[in-house]
């Protein structure tokens, strides 16, 4: 096996280990380190599949905390925003997509700490058109396209589970709705897919691991371990890129 596919099983285990704990997206933590082994596309693709794999198995307990009508507004405008980012994700020049995409990191790292716990405001609908505009463009380019919704979602949603069921939805349409996008552009290929089909053990084994200690491991523990990671991840791709 080679090193680049070990490295991938590892950070792919750690990524599904951590999110189950800590509550982070996969593709932040998979999106901090596979742009360093395969190109920006690629590890887009790849960071796409897994990652809708890890949503559903999470989804399943939670399906009936999700609003739909809360939902609607946002998903309608991320999926207009969806194609712009997939297009900036062919026509940029990588250098720039990795320099991008490591400051898209560490600003979303700095803003889930500042909104940690802080839910008190009521739903905007012009905000949460913005929010799922913004966030579907980042996803069609970076396969992150968490941190605006994120941001928006955790100021006007107090409950945890609500919360949490309402983003894992959210994400699993966005993915669904790039991944056509991503074939269609050549991106997704017979080699990307055996890939991505190794990884689902590494993925199934970091889901159970994760189930199991977050009886005993306080999730702030693991929430401080995954931001220290990304923070690094994310240095070391912009310093790679310059």
């Amino acid at each position: 096996m080679s090193t680049q596919i070990l490295i991938l099983v590892a950070v792919t285990l750690f990524a599904s280990f951590a999110v189950t704990l800590s509550g982070f997206g996969f593709a932040l933590v998979s999106m901090s380190v596979y742009p360093n082994i395969l190109p920006v596309a690629s590890s887009n693709a790849l960071a796409s599949i897994l990652g809708l794999v890890v949503i559903l198995f999470n989804l399943i307990t939670l399906w009936k905390y999700i609003d739909f009508k809360f939902l609607l507004p946002v998903m309608v405008a991320a999926a207009l925003g969806t194609p712009v980012g997939a297009f900036l994700l062919i026509k940029l020049n990588e250098q720039v997509l990795r320099i991008a995409l490591g400051t898209i990191i560490l600003i979303s790292l700095a803003l889930n700490e500042i909104t940690h716990g802080k839910a008190v405001k009521k739903p905007s609908l012009p905000l949460g058109i913005i929010a799922g505009f913004v966030s579907g463009a980042f996803g069609g380019a970076y396969s992150i396209s968490g941190p605006p919704v994120t941001l928006y979602f955790s100021n006007v949603i107090e409950e945890k589970k609500v919360l949490k069921a309402n983003l894992l939805f959210y994400f699993s349409v966005i993915i669904v709705a790039r991944l056509p996008i991503l074939a269609a552009q050549g991106v997704i290929t017979t080699a990307l897919a055996k890939t991505a089909l190794i990884l689902t053990i590494p993925l199934a084994v970091g889901l159970g691991a994760g189930l199991v200690l977050f009886r005993f491991l306080p999730s702030r523990w693991m929430r401080r371990i995954v931001q220290a990671l990304l923070a690094v991840s994310s240095i070391v791709l912009i310093a790679r890129a310059v």
